[in-house]
């Protein structure tokens, strides 16, 4: 005599990132197999704002990659800067969507060698400085008002690749000669010359240095096979104490190393590494699929920053054999992530070309992430609903659910969803059976509650627009069955958006005389 029984399973913590290390059956049910535009968000997912093209006059003269750019914050005034191929230019941000650019210095060659700007800042007097190096010419210092800029002094090193003022002290790091330069005690514009360079030992023929960075009372060096941690002496002739880390692996890119709020976030060859005071963890191994596919070549190039609004850290990487741009952003997302626990939260986002990215505070006290793109553009990200008024696909694929009941032939009767009555558009729902695509089993889910606009409203026959959450409930044909039940959602038209708070699969299975029985 066959029986057959009834299970629902409410799937309502959506924030464990993506996974696609492993096939889709063996990952958490919080995780999601694919996924493109859509991050966690208070145990929901949702889609990911747009982009704003800020449009910039007088820059037909700059080359096509943006390379870099930063921000002065001098009391209440923020200064903004960027740097084409061999342009260095004043940024006034001041309207969102028109940024006007003054050009402060010419032949600031960063198309060659390292080619990218390595900065930090310093008071110099009682004005703030930005050090700006490009490791080819000589660092030079802006304060950010003025018209132009000036050389660094105190003899400072022909060439470096960046700057950072760590403990008072003014430090230059010349990647090709392993080599930090100091300043004098509290003046970042003076002893280079003097005071005693200090040469990192390395133990791999050809290693090159590749950045630095201050995590607490401590200054994170790399090479591109090791990370070692320097305590500053005072003492010139000796000015740092060393402790090699680890010498297994290094960061490939000065601009992917990170500060949040538990550690330092690096780039080496193999995936993306953290380091949290005492050991280093590589954090990157639920997207571990998605890093073996960027461009080893193009590495160098990867991009990060620390967006406290929404505590990612973003990382902007080459996917794609072939890929010379940087296409793709990979967000570890350090709120919802537990590294004591093994727990890596990662999302990612396409149709973004950042070759640079920078976090600049606007008049609000918000902090702003912006990209530069490789055709002197500039663009605000996390504003609006499209991609600079171009569609975008938001699009997340779950596990591959065997709920608990192994062997057994499944049916999918139903499955209710908690949504937010977003607006009048709907939401696209798939089903795959087995992980094989089933497209009979679309579904559309209406993100509107009914209702019209006060300019149309009727009173006594229409309704109003109601927002907050829905729950619809779909029903699917007795055929939607199969072992492995996998939901997918999308959507594709501009402006338009969803959030996902749970949904609710109703699952039949048959049992036969106490034996599984599978029907594929």
């Amino acid at each position: 005599m066959a029986k057959y029984e009834d299970i629902s399973q409410d799937i309502s913590d959506l924030t464990g990132g993506i996974n696609d290390f492993f096939t889709a059956d063996k990952i958490q049910d919080n995780q999601w197999a694919y996924g493109r535009n859509c991050y966690g968000f208070e145990n929901s997912i949702k889609s990911r704002a747009g982009q704003k093209w800020l449009t910039i006059g007088s820059l037909s003269a700059a080359g096509q990659s943006v390379k870099g750019m930063g921000q002065i914050q001098s009391g209440a005034n923020n200064y903004n800067f960027a740097a084409w191929d061999h342009q260095l230019f004043k940024l006034d941000g001041t309207t969102p969507q028109n940024v006007s650019a003054v050009r402060i210095k010419n032949n600031y060659n960063t198309s060659g060698g390292t080619g990218y700007l390595g900065f930090d800042f310093f008071p110099f007097s009682a004005t703030k400085n930005a050090v700006i190096c490009n490791g080819i010419t000589t660092p030079i210092r802006w304060d950010g008002t003025s018209a132009g800029v000036v050389n660094l002094s105190g003899s400072a090193p022909a060439t470096s690749d960046t700057f950072i003022n760590f403990n008072r002290y003014g430090l230059l790091y010349d990647f090709d000669a392993l080599t930090v330069y100091q300043s004098n005690l509290g003046d970042a514009n003076a002893g280079y010359g003097s005071n005693t360079p200090f040469v990192i030992p390395t133990k791999v023929k050809g290693d090159i240095g590749s950045g630095f960075v201050q995590f607490g009372d401590e200054l994170l060096i790399t090479t591109r096979s090791s990370v070692q941690k320097f305590t500053t002496t005072g003492v010139s002739s000796s000015p740092f104490t060393r402790r090699e880390i680890t010498n297994n692996v290094g960061n490939i890119s000065h601009r992917s190393m990170v500060t949040i709020d538990n550690g330092v976030l690096f780039t080496d060859i193999t995936g993306i590494y953290l380091y949290d005071g005492t050991s280093i963890v590589r954090v990157s191994q639920p997207i571990q699929g998605t890093w073996d596919d960027i461009n080893p070549e193009y590495m160098v190039n990867i991009t990060a920053t620390n967006y406290k609004p929404k505590s990612w850290a973003v990382f902007s990487v080459p996917y794609g054999s072939g890929q010379t741009t940087n296409n793709l952003i990979l967000v570890y997302d350090y709120l919802n992530s537990v590294p004591s626990k093994g727990k890596f939260v990662w999302w990612m986002f396409d149709s973004i070309v950042a070759q640079s990215m920078g976090i600049f505070r606007n008049s609000n006290l918000v902090d702003e992430w912006w990209t530069g793109n490789t055709t002197q553009k500039l663009f605000l990200q996390d504003s609006g609903t499209s991609d600079a008024g171009a569609a975008f696909t938001q699009e997340v694929r779950s596990k591959a659910f065997d709920f608990n009941k192994p062997n057994r032939d499944k049916r999918l009767h139903e499955c209710r969803f908690q949504l937010d009555a977003s607006g009048n558009w709907n939401l696209t729902s798939l089903i795959d059976l087995d992980r094989n695509n089933s497209p009979t089993s679309s579904q559309t889910i209406s993100l509107y509650a009914g209702g019209s606009l006060w300019a149309t409203m009727i009173w006594g026959t229409d309704l109003w627009a109601t927002l907050g959450n829905l729950m619809p409930r779909k029903k699917y044909s007795s055929t939607i069955r199969g072992r492995f039940i996998q939901f997918r959602f999308s959507l594709s038209t501009v402006d338009q958006f969803f959030r996902l708070y749970r949904y609710v699969p109703s699952i039949s299975y048959k049992q036969l005389r106490g034996r599984d029985v599978f029907s594929s």
